[in-house]
This record gives structure tokens, sequence and C-alpha cells, in this order.
């Protein structure tokens, strides 16, 4: 059995999953439990649920034995090699645009995520002579009336927009949005491989296949690929959003444009394979 469809699957995938809808819906439930474990976790649910829908499609299309004309396999050929390419240089592109975000004004969780431009340098305008809660609270030790003052006068709002409780006792721990759910991330997963370029990506090669048993096993691929892009991807911004440090969104950089410079070398293959076989 020929293994390249199958490491095309795979390499396809794990391009698949780093798409940007994806990374920032991932990052969203991973920004309340930056740990390993869970970060794992998280994109492994996610790969499920979009390998799920991927399979259930695909398996249509090998149901009904719709195939792409013999004749024109190298067309076929050719159009695969072009959209590893075109991932591929996506992928380059997005690393470049990736940025860390620290929880400081951006509602106390850290994220990571791609901009459509250059992050620009965030002002909070933020005035280190405003008293904050502490100020607040030592003042209140020696003159009540000075810190009651204090408070009332500094009740206008503020440029930067992190809170200013009135005392410490008033800061509530950050609480887990309702929507991160053990089966959320699985439904969003399911949700994204139903709708985007996942009809594109995964099914249009299944159509190149003419035996219904290799075109599951590439429906399989394709969606283990998926599942281990989304899980190591999970993993960075875990690691991401614990240090905040300029090294880890490097890291995730990296990892994106070592995914993109291989899908264009891959590519690139398959589009002179196409060439020759016409």
């Amino acid at each position: 059995m020929n293994v390249l469809p199958l490491a095309t699957a795979l390499l396809l995938g794990f391009q698949h999953a780093l798409e940007a809808d994806h990374m920032v819906a991932v990052t969203t439930f991973v920004a309340d439990k930056p740990t390993a474990p869970h970060a794992l976790r998280f994109g492994f649910r996610w790969g499920f649920g979009h390998s799920l829908a991927v399979i259930a499609f695909g398996g249509v299309l090998l149901a009904t034995g719709l195939s792409w004309p013999a004749r024109y396999d190298a067309v076929g050929e050719g159009i695969v090699g072009t959209m590893l390419i075109g991932l591929g240089i996506w992928a380059v592109r997005t690393a470049r645009k990736l940025h860390f975000h620290p929880p400081a004004g951006h509602g106390d969780h850290a994220h990571l995520h791609a901009h459509p431009a250059p992050a620009p340098v965030h002002d909070h305008g933020h005035d280190p002579h405003h008293p904050h809660a502490h100020d607040l609270t030592h003042a209140a030790r020696h003159a009540p009336e000075t810190a009651h003052h204090d408070a009332a006068h500094h009740a206008h709002p503020h440029p930067h927009p992190h809170p200013h409780p009135e005392a410490p006792e008033a800061v509530a721990a950050p609480q887990p949005h309702p929507h991160h759910h053990g089966h959320g991330i699985t439904i969003v997963g399911l949700m994204h491989g139903l709708a985007g370029s996942s009809a594109v990506v995964a099914l249009v090669p299944v159509t190149l296949i003419g035996r219904w048993d290799i075109g599951l096993l590439y429906l399989a691929a394709f969606g283990v690929g998926v599942t281990l892009g989304m899980m190591l991807y999970a993993s960075v911004a875990a690691y991401a959003m614990r240090r905040a440090a300029d090294r880890s969104v490097a890291l995730g950089r990296q990892l994106s444009t070592a995914v993109g410079v291989l899908g264009i070398c891959v590519g690139l293959w398959w589009v002179i394979r196409a060439v020759r076989g016409a």
C-alpha cells in the first residue's frame, strides 16, 4: 500500500489544525487552565470532535462512490499540491503575527493569538501616582477619612481597563466561564469540522482515491494529524500563558513556520509529480 496519501493526509491535518480560528477557539479554553495535562486534553477533545465531522462527511462521499475521474488524476494531484503550498505559505505568514498578551489588562487571563497586523504597543495610560487597593488600605490604617476621600475622588472612569476595588477583600477569584465545559470544546471541534476549509482540505482529496478502505484510512490519518497538531499547539499556548516569556512565543512561531515550510516542500513535490504525469 502506498503510504504517500496517508502521509499527505497527516500533514494536511496538522496544518489544518493551525488555522487562526481553530487556535483562537482552543486558546480560549486553555486560558482558564493553562497546564500541560489540561492543554493536551483540550487539544485532543477538539481534534476528536473535528475528526468525527470530517469522517462522517467523508464516509458519505465514499459510500456514494463519488470519485475524481481517472483521466484527471494529474489535475487532482496538482490541486492537492497547490493546496499544500497555499496552506504552507499561510502558516509561515501567520507565524510572524503570533503575539502573546499577558494577563494584565486582558480580562485577567493570558492568551496567544495571531494579529491581522503587527500588534501595536498597548498604552493603558496608567498613572503611577494613582492609588490602588493596597494604597487605600495603607491610608485607611492611618487616616480613614483620607482613604474615603481618595476612594470617592477616584470613582470616575480611567483609561486603563483593570478594576480598582476599594478593599483587598473585595477582590474575587476569577471564575471559570460557564461554557468551558468538558464537552464544550468537543462541540467546537465538531462545528469547525462541519464548516470552514475542512471540506476542501480533507474531502476533496478523498474523491481522488478509488478504494473506500484507503479513503477511510486517509480520513483517519487526517484526523490524527488534526488532533496531534492541536494538542501540540495547545501545549505551546499553555506554556506561554504560564511563563509569559518571549521564548514561548518564539517556540510557537518556530512550530508554525516549520509546519508551513514542510507543507510547501511536500506541495511542490505533488505539483512536480502532477506535471510529470500530465
